[in-house]
């Protein structure tokens, strides 16, 4: 994980931690899920329509850590999004 390291002392990408430019792994650390969070925030803030993308990342990635209780709100907001704009 050195990479991961490198990257984010290197980048001024504020996603840094949350994928490896040279292995291409994807981080499940805190840092990550920190970033996640705060893109979602401001693209909610923005209306943007990459918040639907962010949000269903985040809750797997919070799910994959059995971390349930957080990511089932997310997954609620998500399906409910789908469904208003169908």
């Amino acid at each position: 994980r050195a990479c991961l390291e490198r990257w984010r002392r290197s980048s001024t990408r504020r996603d840094a931690a949350y994928r490896c430019g040279t292995c291409k792994v994807e981080f499940r650390d805190e840092l990550s899920l920190e970033l996640l969070r705060a893109r979602l925030d401001a693209q909610r803030e923005r209306g943007s329509a990459g918040a639907l993308h962010s949000m269903s990342r985040l809750a797997v990635e919070l799910q994959a850590q059995g971390r349930l209780a957080e990511a089932e709100p997310l997954l609620r907001e998500a399906l409910e999004v789908c469904r208003a704009t169908r």
